[in-house]
């Protein structure tokens, strides 16, 4: 039995990403653990490139996962081997029931508000009726707020927060996505994609962040991203710092990344 050393890490991808910048500022590559077996990513959408870089550092599968405080446990989660390219959040958990509503805003053809229902779904919020009534309905289901899509194989993809969701010349465009393609790039160690209205459109800025002491010209991202991007999904402004407002788990902080960087927005 392994008595010693962590055996299980469950962490946002902000709080991976900073622990892999870390050991390699100190000439590590790899966390060459002995104990370690499990670890997992939650909180935030998972993206190809950071999980192979991951999975190479631990040398062990990184396990996704979706769930809300109003779900309790959980909703999904996957068990893959090793190498996998699955970057779902998994199939539902047994007991677990999954849709997905299409009709709501930034929803068309199966990508939609993700509900689910079952023992694990919260009775309301403490004395708050009103509230209650927003996301709980009489049948049970619960509207998440998230935005995801089933692939063939009956796992869920989350797409982002419904609020998150930014509209660019009448085109849909998930950050997700867009944050995983910058992410792709070897100097980024994570990076943050939101919106900012521009009277009848929204813009798409992004917000990276890099090692102290690195340096990233902004051109040169736009340059890497328009390979990866069509042209609405492109961020008009990359903005590059060592560090980005986040919570104490690491996660970032979307709505004060604006006024953080105020100065620097054109």
């Amino acid at each position: 039995a392994l008595t010693t050393g962590v055996n299980f890490l469950s962490a946002v991808p902000q709080m991976h990403a900073l622990l892999m910048q870390y050991t390699k500022e100190q000439g590590l590559t790899q966390l060459n653990s002995e104990t370690l077996r499990y670890v997992s990513s939650g909180a935030a959408p998972l993206d190809p490139t950071w999980k192979r870089k991951a999975e190479a550092f631990y040398g062990v599968a990184i396990q996704n996962g979706y769930g809300m405080t109003e779900s309790t446990a959980g909703i999904s989660a996957t068990s893959n081997p090793l190498g996998s390219p699955d970057i779902s959040v998994g199939p539902s958990l047994p007991g677990v029931e999954t849709k997905i509503d299409d009709t709501v805003e930034g929803g068309s053809n199966g990508k939609g508000e993700v509900l689910t229902r079952g023992a694990h779904v919260m009775k309301g919020y403490y004395k708050n009726p009103e509230e209650t009534a927003k996301v709980l309905g009489q049948d049970g289901w619960l509207r998440t707020g998230d935005l995801g899509t089933f692939d063939e194989h009956g796992h869920l993809h989350i797409l982002g927060r419904s609020k998150e969701l930014i509209i660019h010349g009448g085109f849909n465009v998930y950050p997700p996505e867009v944050e995983a393609a910058i992410n792709d790039h070897p100097q980024v160690i994570q990076a943050a994609v939101v919106g900012r209205s521009t009277g009848n459109d929204e813009e798409v800025l992004a917000f990276v962040q890099i090692a102290e002491g690195d340096t990233l010209d902004p051109q040169v991202l736009k340059a890497f991203v328009k390979e990866r991007l069509t042209g609405y999904k492109r961020p008009s402004q990359f903005i590059i710092g060592t560090a980005l407002p986040a919570a104490p788990t690491g996660k970032i902080l979307k709505h004060k990344l604006i006024e953080t960087f105020k100065d620097q927005l054109a």
